[in-house]
């Protein structure tokens, strides 16, 4: 029998990886089991879930730093290194902010950087939507034709997007294969 408490921690654990059952990386057995650890827990899903994600997105204490490598992942595509850091929040105020400071940071440390491109996903938890920051050589231009959007000061609003992993990476991924 699972307790009450480990309930609680594996359906955040859920909501968490799954963005409360929005990302693409989210499977019906996901939300099943989320469902049926909630009621273990005795907790509202989309209470339960507002509350962790508005804890967890206290950006304004954290480094440039902090912030750039605490959700960092680095890819190769032919010989170029590409590394996407991702941000989640439910405040978007929060998130301008952290593009802010990002952009400051990156912009100053990218030539020491192991990876030639580097982009920041900045993901409004609430809205569904993300922020791409695109720095280094071709950079903004691999994210707008890959998106099929126009970049405003090296920026990307990305409706829809929400997942490093089966939304960004693939498309830039297949973007810079072209080349």
């Amino acid at each position: 029998e699972i307790s009450k408490e480990i309930a609680g921690l594996l359906c955040a654990a859920i909501l968490s990886d799954t963005l409360i059952f929005r990302s693409p990386t989210c499977t019906p057995l996901d939300e099943a089991t989320a469902h049926q650890l909630a009621k273990i827990a005795d907790i509202n899903i989309n209470t339960f879930a507002m509350e962790m994600f508005a804890a967890g997105s206290r950006l304004k204490d954290k480094t440039a730093e902090e912030l750039f490598t605490q959700d960092f992942k680095a890819f190769q595509v032919n010989d170029i290194g590409i590394g996407v850091s991702q941000i989640s929040s439910i405040n978007q105020q929060e998130l301008d902010k952290v593009a802010t400071i990002l952009d400051e940071y990156i912009t100053t440390n990218l030539p020491s950087m192991e990876t030639q491109l580097v982009y920041v996903m900045l993901t409004n938890i609430h809205e569904q939507c993300s922020d791409l920051l695109a720095f280094g050589p071709n950079a903004e231009k691999y994210a707008s034709e890959a998106f099929h959007v126009t970049a405003e000061n090296n920026i990307c609003h990305l409706p829809g997007v929400v997942s490093r992993k089966k939304q960004v990476i693939p498309a830039l991924a297949a973007k810079m294969q072209e080349e």
